[in-house]
This record gives C-alpha cells, structure tokens and sequence, in this order.
C-alpha cells in the first residue's frame, strides 16, 4: 500500500467500526433494559385483551336484551327501542354486593319486615316506640334522615365502607323506623296507649295499608326526601317492590 492509500484504509476502518459498535451498543442494551420494556407490553397487552372481552361480554349482553349502547355528548347512553334512553350517569346499580339483593316483590319485602320488627322487638325491647313516646317525631327524623344519607352515600359515591350494612338494611330500617312512626301517630291520635300498638299483628295492619310508592310519597311530604331525588326514590323503590319495578 503506497502512502496515498494508507489514510483512505484508515478512514474505512473508522466508518466501518461505527455500524458495529451501534450494533453493540443496541444488543446490550436489549439486554440490560429492553427485557423490563417488553413485560410492559405484554403485561399492557393483556390488560387489553382482558378489558376487550369484558367489553365483548357486555355487548352480549345488551344485544339480548335489545339494548343499544350510543355516545351522547361524550357520555354513554343506554337506548332501547327508539324513545327509552338511559345515560350511563343517571343508571343506579341495585346489587353494589352481595347482600345487596332487592326483594322479589312487594309481598316479599312486607314479609321481611315483619320478621325484622318482631326480632328487633324482642331484642331492643320496643325501644323506638318509647324513643317516640318520649320525643316524638324528632326522633323518626333523626333515624330516617340517617337511613336517606346511607342511601344517598351509596348513590353518589358508589360503596358503603360498612360492608355489613348495606341497601337492604338502610331501606329496610327506613320503612320499620316510618311504619313505627305511623303507629305512633294513630295511636296518640286516637289517645290510646302506643306501646301496646307496638306488636308484630298492628304493624302488619299499618305497613300493608299502603303501597311502595305511597310510603315514599310519605317521606316526601314529611320534607324528608326532594321533589328532585329521582335516583333515591327509584333505590328506596327498587328495594321495596322488588328488581325491575320502576318508580312512577
């Protein structure tokens, strides 16, 4: 190789060496890093894949009912038909756990209820009779009012930390606590002892003398439920007169 050459074979070298020490540069680092990026992906993939069937199931689901699910302004809608619609905030989980299973009918709830009053009876000795004996509707308000705050926990914020107590008791203490209270008021009303009203037979006499709606209707005009609480009138309605009865 004469002198002229020599400094072209260097430069060669040098252009030659620089795609291999790239080479070298990228397979160690594959496998220093890459291998932390690719669990990544495939723990995101499955992630993906997991959200798709759940998407998939709930298509399913919609389908069979005949359920259409559309964007409106952002927010999904439930369609059914060509006028039912149903926005996905407005909808109202009725089974947040397990516990929380509305009843299968009216009769069904009446029946519950009962057996609660007269098991509450005989445990608590007939204590709310004499809490109303004593203070009158203050103390129906107080209880009620807490019962509606559970309900309204529930509805907004879409669990209850007290797993134990869920709808199901909230509603079902609502309707005791109001039937109790209304006993009370017929009894005084008539000037007749309310304790002795306090037995399981009256209070199967006066919370079958109305119907679900009638007893929210009830809360309503006592100005303990509003006019524009739909969403907790249909809850308190939904756990009285069972799943799929709607509130008019």
């Amino acid at each position: 190789m004469d002198e002229q050459e020599e400094p072209l074979a260097a430069a060669r070298g040098c252009i030659n060496a620089v795609p291999l020490a790239l080479v070298a540069w990228a397979v160690l680092g594959l496998i220093t890093w890459g291998g932390n990026n690719m669990d990544k992906d495939a723990s995101a993939l499955a992630a993906q894949v997991a959200l798709n069937r759940t998407f998939n199931r709930l298509n399913d689901v919609l389908e069979e009912e005949g359920v259409r699910l559309v964007a409106g302004y952002g927010i999904p809608v439930l369609v059914l038909g060509n006028t039912e619609e149903l926005r996905w905030i407005e909808g109202v989980r009725t089974r947040a756990y397990a516990q929380d299973k509305p009843p299968l009918d009216w009769d069904d709830f009446l029946a519950r209820q009962c057996d609660t009053d007269k098991a509450k009876g005989h445990d608590y000795n007939f204590s709310f009779m004499s809490a109303l004996v004593k203070w009158g509707p203050t103390i129906w308000e107080w209880e009620s009012t807490k019962k509606l705050n559970r309900i309204r926990t529930w509805i907004t914020k879409g669990e209850l930390r007290v797993k134990g107590d869920g709808i199901v008791n909230a509603v079902g203490d609502l309707f005791n606590y109001t039937v109790m209270y209304h006993a009370w008021i017929e009894a005084t009303a008539l000037h007749k002892d309310p304790l002795k009203a306090d037995n399981p037979a009256n209070f199967y006499r006066v919370a079958s003398l109305y119907k679900p709606a009638d007893w929210i209707r009830h809360l309503e005009d006592d100005d303990l439920i509003g006019a524009a609480e739909h969403q907790l009138k249909q809850v308190i309605y939904t756990f009285m007169a069972g799943e799929g009865a709607a509130y008019r």
